[in-house]
């Protein structure tokens, strides 16, 4: 048990004969009714217009002569002391359950709310439903699952004549620290600790209202209990949660929160889709000046690359107080850490990406840890086979990711992690300690290497690793750094050497699918090199059969500047062009062949020279659109 459990528990239990330390002053009793409420210390510092700051310095003065040491314990003293409005009878004359009928306790916010109208007329659509008792909305954090929630909920309450009840669980650990929580916020007089959970349920077997219950992910292996006693006690009660973990109930209806709409098309118009709407709101607020039109192509490459989420285009938006648009894209395009704020009325856990991300991540076990670091090689998704063979994941473990809200699967069933969340997990590989790693941790971070298109730094990497995977490392491991080192030696054009170690690539594979990729692709640079184009399209056939078999898109489009030099020399140049721009244009591309392969460049020119200018872009726009997976799917049928 707790301290806090322990003082909770002697609170309740020790005789009602409280005096206060030290009188209370207005501004003080202001703060703890607003406590009482349920409102944060930011909610209170904009409701009573002063700083977060000292809202905290009030509330310690408040615990210091309440003699107590937490909010729940604060709110139970000022009620035993007749301090908030309507507490002037003595304790023992108080009715146990004295909730107001009617009353809608829900936090209040000054920004408008933008977007989700199909997201909201959903669940007001499930909540409308008498079938319905348990909704859960889903998604990872900064998302905007609790803004929504509470706009649905308002929306609502007027189906639910005993009122709204919103329960804020951040902070709640245990079952009983839920119970008391709950019956805080429904303002109930327990008898003593105990009784709470009977008395809470009692309460709400004779009430028809909607307890919007958020971040249940904080309480959900011991809170679990709670909802499904509510749901059986309790035949006309709603819950409406929002978290970050579902609660695998057969009752529960999920709604899984994505980003907000962003534009595919670059010619679309942007005021018409809600992260540009909430971008150019939130600016606004900075910079009055702020023009959409002048700025449209950096305002959709900020949108884009925080793939919609609300609280990263909020970030991104204060940033423009010092900054340009088009620097901002730039600081998030390298470093997303560059996502932070130091506003004084936003909470700790809201203040930076980083710290959504940290939070989400201390809700994994070790081995869901692992496997996630591991999984964030795959930028664009992956398949089920993908994530055993180069992760380890059991289907077990990529369940709990997606209940966890850290990965989904897409309308092709390909599995995806939320672009912001994969830079996090990525980090997180990347910096692991030393000593943590395994020979399969560094052979991962050698393929993110290679898929960057960071060729110099996959040179130290495998020139680094060559003497120790050769020494009792795994046959996958080897035959990674020997194919790595092919490949290298193919962009360097020294084609001899690319296929010898290519060759000695293979010969470590005893079957394996991934390793044989890097090796099948560092023979076709090879046999490019020689202009054995036939020897060519064998090798790179085989390396797009597996990258079908695996589902990897962007080991796909690693494959496809080779594919599109076999093709232009089989005289398929628009094709050729096609591949090759879908290649280079791809969000999950790696980008440094162009740079780093003489024989690609040529290419260019040559594709260039043979079409003209006029369908060469016309080829080039149509590549553009174009579907790795569908790509290779139509290569593999007609060859």
């Amino acid at each position: 048990m707790s301290t806090n459990d322990i003082l909770s528990e002697k609170m309740m239990n020790e005789p009602k004969t409280f005096s206060l330390i030290e009188p209370l002053t207005e501004r003080e009793i202001d703060i703890l009714r607003l406590m009482a409420e349920g409102l944060s210390n930011p909610e209170i510092a904009e409701r009573l217009v002063l700083g977060t700051e000292t809202v905290r310095w009030y509330t310690k003065q408040i615990y210091g002569k309440l003699g107590v040491h937490s909010r729940t314990q604060a709110s139970m003293r000022a009620r035993d002391l007749g301090l908030l409005e309507g507490d002037d009878l003595p304790a023992p004359a108080r009715a146990p359950l004295v909730a107001p009928a009617g009353v809608v306790h829900l936090p209040t916010y000054t920004t408008p709310f933008i977007g989700r109208e199909e997201e909201r007329a959903d669940l007001i659509a499930l909540l409308e439903d008498p079938a319905t008792r348990l909704v859960t909305v889903v998604g990872p954090g900064g998302v905007g699952k609790t803004r929504l929630s509470v706009e649905v909920a308002r929306a609502q309450a007027s189906a639910f004549p005993d009122g709204v009840t919103f329960i804020p669980l951040l902070n709640v650990k245990s079952a009983d620290d839920l119970n008391l929580t709950a019956a805080h916020h429904l303002n109930l007089r327990l008898k003593d600790s105990g009784s709470a959970r009977a008395d809470l349920l009692h309460h709400l077997s004779q009430r028809r209202l909607l307890l919007v219950m958020d971040n249940f992910e904080s309480v959900v292996n011991n809170g679990v209990d709670l909802v499904t006693e509510i749901l059986r006690e309790a035949p006309n009660v709603k819950l409406l949660i929002s978290s970050q973990v579902s609660l695998n109930l057969r009752e529960e209806w999920v709604r899984q929160i994505d980003g907000m709409t962003v534009p595919d098309d670059d010619d679309e118009p942007l005021e018409t889709y809600s992260a540009v709407q909430l971008f150019v709101e939130r600016v606004r607020r900075v910079r009055r000046d702020f023009d959409l039109e002048e700025n449209r192509a950096c305002v959709l490459q900020i949108c884009r690359l925080v793939e919609g989420v609300p609280l990263a285009i909020e970030l991104a938006a204060a940033w423009l107080r010092t900054l340009t648009c088009e620097d901002v894209a730039r600081e998030i395009q390298r470093n997303v850490d560059f996502l932070a704020s130091n506003q004084r009325d936003v909470e700790e856990r809201h203040r930076s990406i980083r710290a959504v991300f940290e939070y989400a991540w201390n809700l994994l076990t070790d081995e869901e840890q692992k496997v996630f670091r591991r999984l964030s090689v795959f930028q664009g998704g992956f398949g089920r086979s993908a994530a055993e063979q180069v992760a380890g994941a059991s289907i077990q473990v990529l369940s709990e990711l997606v209940s966890k809200s850290l990965l989904q699967q897409n309308e092709e069933g390909l599995f995806e992690i939320h672009g912001l969340l994969r830079r996090h997990a990525e980090h997180k590989l990347e910096t692991l300690d030393a000593s943590k790693r395994s020979t399969r941790t560094t052979t991962l971070m050698g393929w993110l290497t290679l898929l960057k298109g960071n060729f110099e730094k996959l040179r130290e990497f495998a020139e680094n690793s060559l003497e120790d995977t050769l020494d009792g490392s795994s046959q996958i491991d080897k035959a990674f750094v020997l194919a790595a080192l092919g490949i290298l030696a193919g962009i360097d054009e020294d084609y001899a050497r690319c296929q010898q170690l290519s060759e000695a690539s293979q010969a470590q594979l005893l079957g394996s699918n991934i390793s044989g990729l890097f090796a099948y692709l560092g023979l076709a640079i090879a046999n490019c090199g020689f202009e054995d184009y036939a020897a060519a399209h064998r090798n790179i056939h085989i390396a797009l059969q597996q990258m079908a078999e695996l589902r990897i898109p962007a080991f796909i489009l690693l494959c496809l500047p080779v594919t599109a030099v076999v093709l232009a020399y089989e005289a398929e140049p628009e094709e050729a062009t096609e591949l090759y721009s879908l290649a280079f244009n791809h969000p999950t591309s790696t980008i440094g062949w162009m740079e780093s392969w003489p024989l690609l460049r040529r290419l260019r020119e040559d594709l260039l020279t043979e079409l003209g200018e006029e369908d060469f872009f016309a080829a080039w726009e149509r590549g553009k659109e174009r579907n790795p997976e569908t790509v290779v799917a139509e290569l593999l049928a007609r060859r």
